[in-house]
Parts: structure tokens; C-alpha cells; sequence
């Protein structure tokens, strides 16, 4: 089991306010923006002052099949990409990992009464919207569209990629357009990321629409600082600024008036754009050989660091022979991670120990570290299940 890493690379620092939007809102860790977030920190980039204007452009190799991420057509991670600037969650995750409120006014906890035990053995999540949350027709953002999100993803005319948690919701009550009561049928401990930190639809656009098509080739309403302008398949998505984000403030963000998101599925393209100009940030496809490469392009800057996903090949244990557990251990023993990390990687990711991530803790517990490559344990355990070489 390794861990994967996020070779994302800017080369032209953009305009200051936009790297948090592609950090959180794009999944990419990225480095070289003008910001004073901690990739940019870490990546030695020179902050320098907000200004108002211009394009910023980004290239991935990858081209998402619909606009929808709710169905399972669109149930691609590069789906979240492209569309994580045209949205607002209830809640997000910030750089240090810990939940904060976005449209939500809090996040919703046993110790600040906003999640409360019910007599019939459930649980009630209560919190308020932000007074000004707004979509980008400025219709309020209400309860009303988070009732309307749980009951389109409970709907099975819908094509929906996953109902998981959305299942345990019994009802929402909506005291107020801006007050939520959501009851769940008992305790659910991932609540705040299987449910909170998604993005609501918006009832007063999508009511009465063939879910299954309406948003799978544009967005018509946004809750996040960007509106969906155009798509041109196989060559670029466009996102304008939008002019009524609830969350511009007296700075007036997003600063830029332009993301463009082309597609280029060639590696070596992506590499040449970035050296030439042509892209602001790229995500190059993994390759252990590419901080070398960045070093030699001059005004890039990039970083180095533990992506959050892994990979891993995982067995039959129902099937002969992993049916056993003695033979499953064999193969523990008998694997060397620590070579698969410092060679086959080149040393730039840790060896992983846990189905959790590192950044994770405190909840990460490295359940897997005794099992290091070892072939006396190998014979041991594969003689007791019955094996001779």
C-alpha cells in the first residue's frame, strides 16, 4: 500500500484569494498563487497584493464525462474539480483539517448543542444558514433546498452514484428559510462529511427538471464564487466570476474575472504549457521523476506533498487460499512496503500503516506497522495453515 501524491504546479503567481478556492474547491494541492495560505507559505511564494482582473488558467489531463456529481456518471473526482468553484458546502474542511462553517452559521456538535440524542434513539443536527447566502440569481439559500438535495438524491427515477448516509435522514424541518432540523434514524458518525459538507441544489431551478439531464452539461445556478459560462467538450470549460457571491465581502472576491479549465490529455503538453506560459496551474498525472523536471523551468513553483488518497490491491478473503487468516498474514510479512515507497516512489511519499491518513489524526492509528517484510513469519505462518515449499 502506497500513498499517492498531488503533483499540482502553478508557474505565474495568480491574484491573491483565488488559491483557496482551488485548494479546497478543486482538491488539488497547489503552490506558487498569490495567497497566504500554507501551500503558498511552504512553497516560499511571495504573497504580493490582491488585484482585481484577469484569467487565471488551469490544465488537467482529464475531461469529466457530465457536470452532475450526484449521479453516477458524474461520480469522478475531476467532477469535483471543474465544479467545486460553482459551489458553496454547508461546511468545509480548512487547512489545519478542522470543520468550520461556510453557509452553515456552525458546525453542528454534541458539545455546542446542535446535535442532540432523540427519544426514539436518533439523533437531530439543528443549525442556522448564513442571513446572507444567496444563490447566483440571488434566490435565498434556504432549508427548503437542502429538503429539496435529501429528497432528489432519495428519489429513484434519479441515477444518483450514492445514497450512503442520505438513507439515514428521516425528515427535515424547516422552522424557518434559514433554520435546519434534520433528524436521522440513529447515530451516524460520519454526518458532517457524508451530508453537511456537500452542496445544496437549488429547489427553485431544479424542481420539476429531469434530474437524470438538466445539469449534465451546465450549471445554471451557482452557490460558489464562479458561474458556469460554457463547455466545450474536448477543449475547455469557462467560469465567470460571479457578481452576486454572497461571500465577496468588502474586497469584492473572486478576484479574477476568468477560470478557464482546459483539458489536455498529453503529459509532455502539460509540461511544455507550464514551462511556456500557457497555463498557470497544471496537474500533471504522478510521476517520480517530476520535481526534477519542475526544477528546470524557470518562475515555477511547486510542492511536494502526501495526496489525500491510497491505493491498494485488496483480496478475496472469502476465496481459497485468503480464506485463511494464517495465509493472509503470510502475505503481509511477505510484502516489503518500505521498498515500494523508497524505490518504486523515489522516497517522496510515506509508507502507509493505516486505511487513514497521517493528516488525519488524531484518528489515524498505524494498524498496519507490524507487519514489515519478514520471511521467517512467512514460513511460520504458511506452515501452520498446512503449506511445505
Amino acid at each position: 500500500m502506497e500513498q499517492r501524491t498531488d503533483p499540482t504546479t502553478t508557474r505565474r503567481p495568480a491574484p491573491a484569494g483565488l488559491l483557496a478556492l482551488l485548494v479546497v474547491g478543486l482538491g488539488l494541492l497547489t503552490a506558487g498563487c498569490g495567497s497566504s495560505s500554507d501551500a503558498a507559505t511552504a512553497a516560499g511564494v511571495d504573497v504580493g497584493t490582491p488585484r482585481h482582473g484577469g484569467t487565471v488558467w488551469m490544465e488537467t489531463a482529464q475531461e469529466p464525462p457530465v457536470l452532475n456529481s450526484f449521479l453516477g456518471a458524474g461520480g469522478m473526482s475531476i467532477t469535483e474539480v471543474v465544479t467545486a468553484p460553482l459551489k458553496s458546502t454547508w461546511i468545509q474542511v480548512d487547512d489545519h483539517g478542522v470543520w468550520q462553517p461556510l453557509l452553515a452559521t456552525s458546525v453542528p456538535t454534541l458539545a455546542n448543542g446542535g446535535v442532540v440524542r432523540t427519544p426514539s434513539g436518533g439523533v437531530q443536527l439543528a443549525f442556522d444558514i448564513q442571513p446572507a447566502a444567496v444563490w447566483s440569481d440571488r434566490e435565498p439559500i434556504t432549508c427548503q433546498d437542502l429538503r429539496f438535495t435529501w429528497r432528489t438524491v432519495m428519489n429513484p427515477k434519479w441515477a444518483i452514484g450514492s445514497r450512503i448516509g442520505w438513507e439515514r435522514i428521516q425528515r427535515i424541518d424547516c422552522p424557518t428559510p434559514k433554520r435546519v432540523r434534520m433528524v436521522l434514524d440513529r447515530p451516524y458518525a460520519p454526518y458532517l462529511s457524508a451530508l453537511l459538507a456537500t452542496a445544496p441544489l437549488p429547489q427553485h431551478a431544479l424542481q420539476g427538471r429531469d434530474f437524470n439531464s438538466v445539469w449534465n452539461n451546465r450549471i445554471t445556478v451557482s452557490s460558489g464564487p464562479f458561474v458556469f459560462d460554457r463547455w466545450e467538450r474536448g477543449d475547455r470549460i469557462t467560469m465567470r466570476r460571479n457578481p452576486n457571491w454572497w461571500r465577496a465581502g468588502p474586497e469584492q472576491k473572486p478576484y479574477v474575472d476568468r477560470l478557464v479549465v482546459r483539458f489536455v490529455a498529453d503529459t509532455a503538453s502539460l509540461k511544455l504549457d507550464l514551462r511556456m506560459g500557457d497555463a498557470d496551474i497544471v496537474g500533471i498525472p504522478p510521476d517520480t521523476n517530476l520535481a526534477k523536471e519542475l526544477k528546470s523551468i524557470p518562475d515555477a513553483r511547486f510542492v511536494v506533498l502526501p495526496g489525500a488518497g491510497w491505493e491498494n490491491l485488496t483480496f478475496n478473503t472469502g476465496r481459497f487460499p485468503f480464506d485463511d487468516a494464517r495465509v493472509r498474514r503470510a502475505v503481509a510479512f511477505a510484502v516489503d512496503r518500505d521498498s515500494l515507497v523508497d524505490v518504486a516512489l523515489d522516497h517522496q511519499v510515506p509508507r502507509l500503516d493505516s486505511t487513514l491518513l497521517p493528516y488525519q489524526a488524531p484518528y489515524y492509528r498505524p494498524s498496519f506497522d507490524r507487519y514489515r517484510a519478514d520471511h521467517a513469519q512467512v514460513d511460520v505462518r504458511m506452515q501452520a495453515a498446512g503449506w511445505t515449499r
